[in-house]
């Protein structure tokens, strides 16, 4: 009976034992492949870690996830390992972005999970695409400045003749500027008055095929993803069949509101004066950010973390010392 009972244990240890060798090695095996969880697709590419204190991990996505997603994943790595660690940092990018040159996201456990988005997120690009063209605007292109912490909407289009690029952030704020346009056999070089007097010669190239890139006298700094933009012009016909008031219509403003608007001009022009000041610190700063970004990229710690401690007491408010307090803690 006994030896009956030990070859049943015998046989099914030698069906269980291959099957967790088979486990175990699918799971070391997504160190080096790509992996799909619940349709989403990442490879990792660095893996670094100092038992029992620390591991750190490089991640490509194939695509932008919510803050959610990030969350699940990072659970999911963080537990593919049969090692404990005191800390686990795990660093994401996209597809076309460059290794340790700004992260879309991390998510570290230090201990405790933290879930950090730099560059756009997944609820912002759908909310900056789908907002639509105010009428009026001839439309040359529209696309996204996707690098971490610069994030923004980039439209450039013509009004009465003029043209202009606007820049929409995800807070909702937007800057509206004159494009000075000069024609280069690589395509169109356009400026902005502040670009053009900055000593880095910032500016922007778009090319014959609708490519916009951002460039300084060193070179390419970033190229912009195009994006479409919906339409908000409707027919008259379309209006009036709903009951609203025809173009005609609209035109004739009621003397009392055109007082009323007079009576907020000098406002305005008050608030002007206080944004144009704004604008140029922020300018300031942002020039000050991308230098210290380059430093980092060219594994300059220190010369970059002397810039963005200047940035942050010099520019105390601004977005770029926002950001700067934000590099400043992963450094």
């Amino acid at each position: 009976m006994r030896s009956t009972q030990r070859s049943a244990c015998v046989v099914a240890l030698s069906t269980f034992v291959p099957f967790l060798l088979i486990i175990a090695a699918a799971r070391s095996a997504d160190d080096v492949r790509a992996s799909r969880q619940n349709s989403l697709s990442y490879k990792i590419v660095e893996s670094e870690s100092v038992p029992p204190h620390k591991r750190s991990l490089t991640v490509i996505l194939d695509r932008k996830v919510s803050e959610a997603a990030l969350r699940d994943l990072a659970l999911r790595l963080k537990a593919q390992s049969s090692q404990r660690y005191e800390r686990t940092f795990i660093t994401y990018y996209l597809p076309g972005m460059t290794i340790n040159a700004g992260a879309w996201a991390t998510t570290h456990f230090n201990p405790d999970l933290q879930v950090r988005i730099f560059g756009l997120t997944l609820e912002q690009e759908k909310k900056l695409v789908s907002e639509p063209v105010p009428a009026g605007w001839d439309v040359l292109g529209r696309w996204l400045d996707e690098r971490p912490f610069f994030g923004k909407r980039v439209t450039i289009f013509r009004q009465a003749g003029t043209l202009y690029v606007e820049e929409k952030y995800p807070d909702g704020s937007a800057v509206k500027k004159k494009l000075l346009e000069r024609k280069t056999p690589r395509g169109r070089r356009l400026q902005t008055s502040i670009m053009r007097d900055s000593d880095a010669g910032d500016h922007w190239l778009l090319r014959p095929d609708g490519t916009l890139e951002l460039r300084d006298n060193e070179g390419l700094i970033a190229t912009l993803r195009k994006v479409p933009w919906p339409s908000t012009e409707k027919s008259e016909t379309a209006v009036r069949q709903r009951g609203g008031p025809s173009q005609a219509q609209k035109s004739q403003v009621p003397d009392r509101a055109k007082l009323l608007e007079q009576a907020k001009l000098g406002k305005r022009e008050t608030r002007k004066s206080v944004s144009r000041r704004t604008v140029d610190e922020e300018r300031r700063a942002g020039s000050r950010l991308r230098l210290a970004m380059k430093l980092l990229e060219r594994g300059k710690r220190e010369s970059a973390k002397r810039f963005l401690q200047r940035i942050v007491k010099e520019s105390p408010g601004t977005k770029a010392a926002k950001k700067a307090k934000e590099l400043l803690s992963e450094l």
